[in-house]
């Protein structure tokens, strides 16, 4: 069994994804309520920063929603490209 040092970088990285996908979460739902803004992009983003348990179970579940199909196409596209980095 191979056990992962992490660094401490590492860790502040992983600290400022979690407190980015909280905003976002958050400013999903406070955009919510405002017509201009498309809050549920912002609640699939900030989901997709945190490291949780079950994330991506969530977010297939969410993804299977027909009305957000286009766009999570879209966002596999982008997961992908980024990945590949």
């Amino acid at each position: 069994m191979h056990h992962r040092i992490r660094s401490a970088g590492s860790h502040a990285v992983t600290i400022l994804r979690n407190i980015a996908g909280v905003f976002l979460i958050l400013l999903g739902i406070v955009s919510g309520f405002v017509p201009i803004l498309q809050g549920w992009i912002f609640i699939l983003v900030g989901i997709s920063l945190l490291k949780f348990p079950g994330k991506d179970k969530l977010i297939r579940r969410f993804k299977r929603l027909r009305w957000i199909r286009p766009f999570a196409e879209r966002y596999d596209r982008l997961k992908n490209r980024v990945k590949k980095r």
